[in-house]
């Protein structure tokens, strides 16, 4: 958690809130779930289950509405409306458009991994994953085409086909099986669950 916050979560009788570095109460415990800041807004859980955005001064930016929600990454979140749908927030709440990925992990060297949703002819052969990239601009540069995907790090990302080989590939997409390549995935972080 960033130190310019200065409002942090804490559980108290099976719930969460926040207080200052003090131990001033900002937000009385009664969240099912609290999580620190990122760009200023921590994601928040009522007691019915739905997600939303607290600020840093402690007030709801965005109230509980939410199936699930990601951290806000560039001024961008990621979450999941009552309609089951997934869509890209800015801070005002606003929709950016229609998101067509299940899952969009942190950027690493302006790449996301990211999944999109399984279709019945997936289903039908066996595939329950695809993972692909989009740049910051939210746009999908290398196709999802993995079975596994992992974040770049020195411009390589290491994968694994669909057809289960591993290697690596670049920016542009472009794959190998190059032993040259320093394995750069010691940091379990950078592992696409």
């Amino acid at each position: 958690m960033s130190t310019e916050h200065h409002i942090i979560p804490f559980l108290f009788e099976a719930k969460w809130g926040y207080k200052d570095n003090e131990g001033n109460v900002l937000v009385e415990p009664l969240l099912d779930y609290a999580d620190d800041f990122y760009e200023g807004f921590a994601i928040v859980r009522n007691d019915n289950g739905l997600y939303g955005f607290l600020n840093s001064d402690g007030q709801m930016a965005l109230e509980c509405q939410y199936e699930e929600a990601m951290k806000f990454i560039d001024g961008v979140a990621l979450v999941k409306t009552k309609d089951g749908n997934w869509e890209h927030i800015n801070y005002a709440g606003e929709i950016l458009h229609n998101c067509p990925w299940i899952d969009v992990f942190p950027y690493s060297e302006v790449f996301a991994v990211v999944r999109k949703p399984i279709n019945d002819i997936d289903q039908i052969c066996g595939i329950y994953a695809r993972y692909g990239y989009i740049n910051e601009e939210r746009e999908l540069v290398i196709p999802c085409n993995y079975s596994e995907a992992f974040s770049f790090s020195n411009g390589y990302a290491k994968v694994t086909t669909e057809f289960g080989d591993s290697g690596f590939i670049n920016k542009e997409g472009k794959f190998t099986y190059s032993h040259d390549i320093v394995e750069p995935y010691d940091n379990p972080e950078n592992v696409t669950p």
